[in-house]
Order: C-alpha cells, then structure tokens, then sequence
C-alpha cells in the first residue's frame, strides 16, 4: 500500500500545489524554478509524516476527521513558516500555503474518490 498510501498523495500535492505557485507566481515574483523546489521539498517532510499519522489514527481508532483537520491546519503553517524562511517575510506566503494545500486535498478527494475508487 505504500503506493496508495505515500507515493501517489505525494505526486498529487506536489503537483496540485505547483499550479497554485504558478499562479500566485505572477504576484510574486519569484524564481519560479527555486518556488517548485521549495514545494518539493516541504512536501517531501511533511506529505508522508502526514499519511503516516493519519494511518496511525484509522489503525488505532481515533477515526480520521479531527486528526485530518488538525494535521492538515499544522502542515499549512509549516508551509508557510518554510516559505518565510527559504523567501523572505511576505503575508502572501501564508494564503500561498492555505490555498496550496486547499487545492491538494481537493485533488486528492476527487482522485481518491472518484478516479482510484479506494476506500
């Protein structure tokens, strides 16, 4: 399962947030190249941390819904925080990030659900 599990939610984030970079690109102003990089590597961190722990809830039956709120508000602030450190102090860092990781939970809603039809 480690395919279902980490490497296809990983292809899906990294994708789904470039295309939001891309777009705030043209605000910002950054080497675009550097920005893709950068939201590589986060991803990288705290995309399978993430799966893993939300495994870790469903197999000791905590359940999904809190832990996922919870884990997803968490992943948005580090985002944001990695974004400052690696860019500079700018607020469109954190709107960058909430509504990068908006659109890949989206993603990976209409992927999971609809498209791979898993449980």
């Amino acid at each position: 399962m480690i395919i279902y599990d980490y490497l296809i939610p990983f292809i899906i984030t990294v994708a789904a947030e470039s295309a939001v970079a891309l777009a705030f690109n043209i605000w910002l102003k950054l080497r675009l190249k550097y920005l893709i990089i950068g939201i590589f590597a986060i991803n990288l961190m705290t995309n399978p941390a993430l799966n893993y722990i939300l495994d870790l809830t469903v197999f000791i039956g905590i359940g999904i819904i809190i832990p996922l709120i919870v884990l997803e508000t968490v992943v948005v602030l580090i985002e944001w925080q990695a974004l400052k450190h690696m860019f500079g102090d700018r607020p469109a860092y954190l709107l960058l990030s909430l509504l990068a990781n908006a659109f890949s939970f989206g993603a990976g809603l209409i992927v999971f659900s609809f498209i791979l039809k898993l449980p």
